[in-house]
């Protein structure tokens, strides 16, 4: 796992509040953390698939502490997911 691990979007510098790797090293997962008084938005989930332009991962996390929110990344869709997705080695 990465706290505040920076990034570069086109030609601006920004950084993700967690990411979690999978076994090989490979970006998995970006969680994009808020203060518990500030509400998960639409936006939320935006700035973190702006991030997963670069990274590249499976999965987007979203909390405020409060309330919690994981999609699954797909092609052309981001689908929302019950629980968080079980780490498995060797994916």
């Amino acid at each position: 796992m990465s706290i505040e691990k920076g990034l570069k979007l086109n030609t601006l510098q920004k950084r993700t509040d967690i990411v979690v790797f999978n076994q090989f090293g490979n970006p998995w997962m970006i969680v994009e953390c808020k203060s518990p008084t500030v509400e998960i938005t639409e936006d939320t989930l935006f700035q973190a698939a702006r991030y997963n332009m670069t990274m590249n991962v499976q999965f987007i996390s979203l909390t405020n502490g409060m309330e919690h929110f994981c999609c699954k990344v797909e092609k052309n869709a981001i689908v929302f997911l019950e629980d968080l997705p079980e780490y498995v080695k060797g994916v």
